[in-house]
């Protein structure tokens, strides 16, 4: 084998076709050259076959002359390593195709008491930092290379087309949602050799599919695809087991668009009464003249609120509805206009409102056990101008307190 290298020396072997039995037939011997460890130049690579016949007696037909010797060349050459100048123009196998995928679930996404309001909401700023390492001793330039979602099927796997292209995420138009991966004013994505190389990427509408994707439970994950091309003609190396790394981080900044009908979450505690023993909660009961509870509310974010509160006796669970609870209370909503914001949409003072209940005795009789199951109603709304969208920052919050206030008659029965 001209062109293959074992040792300095051109690869050679040696085989012996036993002679057939001369109608026509013909007999067969395989020779396989094994290529580990070999240098191959493939510019120069070329089979030849010397041979001779060797035979005690032998009769030489027509039959037996056509076709006498026939050499057929089988099998692949898998390339473990290359060294060289080495350049994809010239050497095809440098160019080829690059897929990597990254499961993403709800628990990479923290929003707090905001999960619920982001399901209905639209993410108006994410970023998604790609850091990819090449750990080849040879540079590497990524073409087409995109980012997209797709979700994962029950083996393990990107779900795929009929071809075995991802199926990625698309949007309302049915276009899948790609974001491409390049340097910044350039079309493809340089790494040099045995270095790591990050980018920034705007991906609002992916970020914002692959949440509410996430937050549902459905499995999905990131996918990266596009084409590696190795090489610019220096002197490097590569091997089989060189692999381009790709972590994925997000950072999704609460700048949300809401519908105009608002956003409804709502949350369940189990708060601290009064602690008093039933004796001593019927005693108070009983010298009532009068009660309410104070609902303060003070919204510190972009938006309109709504809020609404219930409680009932008892831990009735963290997950209970208090407000379909028959032997609940209600407290009466209390509204709160959207607070002034900056040209960036960012508050600048917090509004705030209360709303008051009159109880009686019975209603009264829930503050004062050990224990209370309260659930608390949020709607956001649209704020003046903007057209739903808002910035909401860590510091911006919604804080809504209550407090009982309850005169007692005293002497008599």
């Amino acid at each position: 084998m001209a062109g293959v290298f074992k040792n300095g020396s051109n690869l050679s072997g040696t085989i012996t076709v036993p002679a057939a039995p001369g109608d026509g037939s013909a007999v067969s011997a395989q020779l396989t050259l094994p290529l580990s460890g070999d240098t191959i130049v493939p510019s120069q690579v070329v089979g030849i076959v010397n041979g001779s016949a060797v035979a005690a007696q032998a009769t030489i037909t027509a039959a037996a002359a056509a076709d006498a010797v026939v050499v057929d060349a089988l099998g692949s050459v898998v390339v473990q390593s290359m060294i060289g100048n080495l350049d994809p123009d010239s050497t095809p196998e440098l160019t080829v195709s690059v897929e990597s995928f990254q499961k993403v679930d709800n628990q990479d996404f923290d929003f707090g008491d905001f999960e619920d309001a982001i399901r209905d909401a639209t993410l108006n700023d994410a970023v998604a930092t790609l850091t990819l390492t090449n750990t080849a001793n040879i540079p590497l330039v990524l073409s087409g290379l995109v980012l997209g979602a797709a979700l994962i099927d029950a083996s393990g796997d990107i779900r795929r087309d009929s071809v075995g292209d991802p199926m990625f995420e698309t949007d309302d138009a049915d276009v899948p949602i790609l974001v491409p991966v390049v340097d910044p004013g350039l079309t493809t994505l340089s790494i040099a050799r045995l270095a790591a190389t990050s980018v920034d990427l705007q991906v609002n509408e992916l970020a914002d599919r692959l949440v509410k994707l996430a937050l549902d439970d459905s499995s999905v994950a990131m996918v990266a695809v596009g084409t590696a091309i190795a090489g610019d003609g220096s002197s490097s190396s590569i091997d089989a087991a060189a692999v381009v790394n790709v972590a994925v981080g997000f950072t999704i900044g609460l700048d949300l668009t809401i519908p105009a009908s608002g956003i409804l979450f709502s949350t369940t505690n189990v708060e601290t009464g009064a602690e008093l023993d039933a004796a001593d909660a019927e005693a108070v009961a009983a010298r009532l003249s009068s009660a309410t509870i104070i609902a303060d509310v003070v919204n510190g974010t972009p938006f309109g609120v709504e809020v609404e509160l219930a409680y009932v006796e008892g831990d009735r669970g963290d997950s209970t509805d208090v407000f379909l609870e028959a032997d609940r209370v209600t407290l009466n909503t209390v509204t709160v206009d959207a607070p002034t914001v900056d040209a960036n949409g960012l508050v600048q003072q917090p509004t705030s409102d209360s709303a008051v209940l009159t109880v009686d005795s019975d209603q009264v009789r829930g503050l004062l056990g050990d224990l209370i199951t309260t659930t608390v109603r949020v709607r956001l709304l649209p704020g003046p101008g903007g057209a739903g969208r808002g910035a909401v920052r860590a510091t911006d919050k919604i804080i809504i307190t209550s407090r009982a206030e309850i005169e007692l008659r005293s002497g008599g029965s």
